[in-house]
């Protein structure tokens, strides 16, 4: 009975008011550890699975051989991001290094679908994409590169406080559970209890 619908581009302050106003009943993130300083009592973040945040590239992408790049190998290599400011608490864990080149902004479907100039920057293949183990299962052209960022992104289920008992939001949540852990053990993600 759920109907799901995309949230790219919105950063995750607009799904929190969206909760809150209870036009979403629940909100499944891949940056939940942007809520970790939020101490509102009126939602509740339920952490599901973490990953590494990662750097990939198109499949062609000379990087992919590189066993031992450093941040540094990457100056002057275009990469897309979320608009500065969409995601701060992991922003300030990446660190300066992104700051000396500005990112390419990412943008949502349907502004790539408008603006045909969107779609030549995203098939490039010189283009780095952030990303996790998560978001790689659904763009299969994209490979992680071989450097560690440092940062962990986590897979979370948030959910206004007062439907969380509500028995559609526990099957979800059972659900949800359920899938992390089937990842979690076929991969090197980390399942939360």
């Amino acid at each position: 009975g759920w109907i799901a619908g995309p949230l790219d581009e919105v950063g995750w302050q607009r799904p929190l008011q969206l909760l809150q106003e209870h036009i979403l009943d629940a909100w499944i993130t891949g940056m939940g550890q942007e809520l970790e300083g939020c101490a509102d009592p009126w939602f509740v973040c339920i952490p599901l699975l973490q990953t590494p945040l990662q750097l990939q590239a198109n499949q062609n992408n000379p990087l992919l051989q590189e066993a031992n790049l450093q941040i540094g190998d990457l100056a002057g290599i275009p990469r897309l991001a979320p608009r500065p400011g969409s995601y701060p608490h992991t922003e300030q864990q990446l660190g300066s290094w992104r700051q000396q080149q500005q990112p390419l902004l990412l943008e949502s479907q349907a502004r790539r679908r408008s603006h045909p100039q969107g779609q030549r920057q995203l098939s490039c293949n010189h283009v780095l994409h952030y990303g996790t183990v998560l978001s790689l299962m659904r763009q299969p052209a994209l490979r992680p590169l071989a450097l560690d960022l440092g940062v962990l992104a986590e897979a979370s289920l948030v959910v206004h406080r007062d439907v969380l008992e509500q028995p559609p939001v526990q099957e979800l949540l059972s659900l949800l559970q359920l899938r992390a852990r089937t990842l979690a053990a076929q991969s090197s993600l980390v399942a939360t209890p």
